[in-house]
C-alpha cells in the first residue's frame, strides 16, 4: 500500500528515473565521490534515482563510507538502494579494504570446491551481516554463472564450480546466507 500511494505522488519522470540504480560521479558529475553533501542533495532533487551504488574507489574507511551512505539516505525523498558489489574472492569493494573491519573470504571457486553448502551459506550470512551494518542493503552476489568456459576470464574463479548442480547448490545456500 505504501509503494502505492508513493507512486501515485511521483511524476511518470521521477518514477523512471526511481528505475535506476548509479554511481555516485554519474549522479553528481564529479570524478571520484567519498562523501555526500550538497552536490549530492542537489543532484538527487535533479534525478530522483532508485539507488546508488559504491566501489572501492568510493570507500575509504568504515565512518566515512556510513556517513556517506547516511547522508545520502536523508537526501532522498524515497530510501535509496545503497548497492556494492561484494563477491567475496577478487570481488571485495569492501573486504579487501583492512579500513572496513570486515571479513576477507577467498574466491567462490575455493568455497564451491569444498563441496560443503554450509560454507557457502556462512560467506553469505557474513557478507550480508557486515555489509549491512555499515547501511548497504543490497549486493550485487553472489555470481550465479557456471564456470563453463576455461577461456572466459571474466567469470573464472568467481563462480562456485564448472558443475552445474554443484554451482547451484552452493549459490542456492550462499543467497540464503544473505537473506538470513
Amino acid at each position: 500500500v505504501y509503494a502505492k500511494v508513493l507512486l501515485n505522488e511521483m511524476t511518470l519522470e521521477e518514477r523512471i528515473y526511481q528505475m535506476f540504480i548509479v554511481t555516485p560521479e554519474q549522479l553528481t558529475g564529479v570524478d571520484k565521490v567519498t562523501q555526500s553533501g550538497n552536490m549530492t542533495k542537489n543532484a538527487l532533487e535533479k534525478y530522483p534515482v532508485g539507488g546508488v551504488i559504491y566501489f572501492a574507489d568510493n570507500i575509504v574507511s568504515r565512518e566515512q563510507c556510513m556517513t556517506m551512505i547516511s547522508s545520502i539516505q536523508q537526501y532522498s525523498k524515497v530510501k535509496l538502494f545503497i548497492a556494492v558489489d561484494e563477491e567475496g574472492g577478487k570481488v571485495a569493494r569492501i573486504g579487501k579494504n583492512p579500513s572496513m573491519g570486515t571479513t576477507s573470504f577467498p574466491d567462490m571457486e575455493t568455497i564451491g570446491g569444498s563441496a560443503d553448502p554450509q560454507k557457502a551459506y556462512r560467506v553469505g550470512y557474513t557478507i550480508g551481516t557486515e555489509i549491512s551494518e555499515i547501511g548497504f542493503n543490497l549486493d550485487f552476489a553472489p555470481v550465479a554463472d557456471v564456470f563453463s568456459n576455461p577461456n572466459n576470464t571474466v567469470i573464472g574463479s568467481r563462480a562456485f564450480s564448472s558443475d552445474a548442480y554443484v554451482a547451484a547448490e552452493m549459490v542456492a545456500a550462499c543467497v540464503q546466507g544473505f537473506g538470513d
